[in-house]
């Protein structure tokens, strides 16, 4: 009897070996050992090269974000968001810090809590006359920038969230909705 991980890598074994025009792969990696899901990966850009279709389907989440053109997610049986990985995290939330001089906690977190579309909004004094503020932005950058550029900005950190954040986000926003 084979254990778990060997009945994956023989089912895609064989799915893989008559190069077929279509692959539908259902967690194609449930069980298998990270050298393993290393090596999946690789098959799966080299069907992708070879002008193979691939449909996957998958939880896991930096697996998709690394083997996928184009996702579509889904929330409650129906179809919350759907592009190009790429498309999906830029849309979505990014987690902003700053350090700032030149200013004070009073003066900066009036300015950064009016932005409707920044939230976790944390304001701190650091030594040396310093202010550091960690935000999550959701929307357009740009007030955000000019709000912490009415000080000086010694140091900015503005980081895309990876598909996993993004599609926790539109869950997140799905449930609220309903």
């Amino acid at each position: 009897m084979l254990s778990k991980g060997n009945r994956q890598k023989l089912g895609l074994v064989q799915a893989f070996m008559h190069a077929p025009e279509l692959l539908v792969l259902d967690e194609p990696t449930s069980g298998l050992d990270p050298l393993v899901q290393r090596e999946f990966l690789a098959m799966l850009r080299e069907a992708r090269h070879a002008g193979q279709t691939v449909l996957l389907s998958s939880h896991v989440l930096s697996e998709v974000q690394q083997a996928a053109d184009d996702v579509v997610v889904l929330a409650g049986g129906r179809v919350v968001a759907e592009g190009a990985v790429a498309e999906l995290r830029l849309a979505r939330v990014r987690r902003v810090r700053a350090t700032l001089t030149g200013t004070t906690v009073d003066s900066v977190h009036p300015l950064l809590v009016a932005l409707p579309d920044l939230d976790d909004v944390d304001v701190t004094a650091a030594p040396g006359d310093l202010v550091r503020v960690s935000a999550t932005a959701r929307g357009e950058i740009d007030p955000v920038i000019r709000a912490l550029a009415r000080a000086t900005i010694r140091d900015l950190t503005v980081e895309e969230p990876d598909l996993e954040e993004s599609v926790l986000d539109l869950y997140a926003r799905t449930e609220a909705a309903s």
